[in-house]
């Protein structure tokens, strides 16, 4: 496209161009988007000055005070989303207590903290707010320091009328898995626990499961409830999920055991990450419960972050006969290229493509005959990502 062309544009294109943009680089450091876009011609500049939303994604960094009013105004009444950039306990205070004037405006919150300090005070500031933020939607806390500078935190939003929240991300910080803030939950994001709140027990977990009544998608990295070999848990319902995300680094034997707990019925996405090659093993031999669990899945991905290989590599052919009704598979793997192999070799030997025939890596490969398989009927797209060292 030429610059006249790009200058050419429709307001109503733009418009659309600027707030995606907006929205989509919240997380930058940077000069924000909007900022940006406003600086490129006097079309542009009339363009984004003139639609309050393309304000309404609001980066906030403490060093930037009046950035943050100049967005503020320009916004004028349209619902916000805040994020908030705090990598250092630097006029924190000052800059949640400016933005919490316009709280009833909030529509998505996020919050960066880089030390502990940050997220007390935050936490502290939005303690008793729940009431007052009407169309709060997702309210995102995101931890990025050192876990041992956290340690267990005060509960969030305590006050008798907490925000209707459909969506929720805690990521390295501590919280009450039985709060109600998680009650009207439609998508769940648990990730990396601090080291001194540990895994829940399976009760407390069935309780926020059970819950979540309205869950369609779940994603948890490494927070996963404690459980024993030979107890009989029963199964935790889930109705509507139809999205699970799990990062997942244990020893064998846990995880045939977790997903023998999930109930998901209407499941059609699954993606299972792990960098342990005893997970990997554990969850290539617990296919049948996965496939007879998750019958309608659609969407399978796989990612192996391992660094290193594995002495040996089982191809499974339970993996093969699973998930009947499985149109995508995307498969993903860290410095080699071998598990991919193991994983393609079966479906393309069936299509008689012998170019990544594994014949030459025979000896870390247990070998089944897949010749009378039907390998994925209706597998409509593969996906092969591989990330070199």
């Amino acid at each position: 496209m030429s610059p006249s062309s790009i200058h050419g544009l429709p307001t109503e294109i733009l418009v659309l161009i600027f707030d995606y943009g907006g929205h989509l680089c919240l997380h930058e450091e940077g000069l924000p988007f909007a900022v940006k876009a406003s600086h490129v011609s006097r079309q542009w500049r009339d363009v984004a000055l003139g639609t309050p939303f393309v304000w309404s994604g609001i980066p906030v960094h403490p060093s930037r005070p009046t950035l943050t009013d100049h967005y503020l105004a320009r916004s004028e009444n349209s619902p916000l989303d805040v994020y908030f950039h705090f990598k250092k306990q630097v006029k924190v205070g000052e800059a949640l207590t400016h933005l919490l004037r316009h709280r009833r405006r909030w529509r998505n919150l996020y919050v960066d903290a880089g030390t502990g300090g940050v997220v007390f005070v935050v936490i502290l500031s939005l303690k008793d707010a729940g009431s007052s933020l009407p169309i709060l939607q997702h309210f995102e806390l995101n931890f990025t320091g050192k876990p041992t500078t956290i340690g267990r935190l005060p509960e969030i939003f305590t006050d008798s009328t907490p925000p209707k929240l459909c969506s929720l991300t805690m990521r390295g910080t501590s919280f009450n898995m039985l709060s109600p803030v998680f009650r009207n939950a439609t998508q769940l994001d648990l990730s990396f626990l601090p080291r001194d709140m540990g895994n829940p027990t399976f009760s407390t977990f069935n309780l926020l499961m059970s819950g979540l009544t309205n869950l369609t998608h779940l994603k948890l990295a490494s927070v996963f409830p404690k459980l024993i070999e030979g107890v009989d848990y029963g199964s935790i319902e889930l109705p509507l999920l139809h999205t699970l995300e799990l990062i997942m680094h244990k020893e064998e034997d846990y995880v045939p055991l977790f997903f023998s707990i999930i109930c998901a019925p209407t499941l059609h996405t699954l993606r299972f990450e792990s960098k342990w090659s005893t997970t990997w093993d554990g969850f290539l031999s617990c296919v049948d419960i996965t496939s007879a669990t998750f019958a309608n899945l659609q969407n399978l991905a796989l990612t192996m972050t391992m660094s290193a290989m594995p002495d040996s590599v089982t191809v499974y052919p339970e993996l093969f006969m699973g998930f009947p009704e499985l149109k995508i598979l995307s498969l993903s793997a860290f410095h080699d290229d071998l598990i991919m192999r193991v994983f393609l070799w079966p479906w393309m030997h069936i299509c008689d493509v012998g170019d990544m025939n594994p014949l030459d890596d025979y000896e870390r490969i247990v070998f089944y005959d897949f010749s009378n398989m039907a390998i994925w009927p209706n597998l409509e797209l593969l996906v092969r990502r591989l990330w070199m060292s």
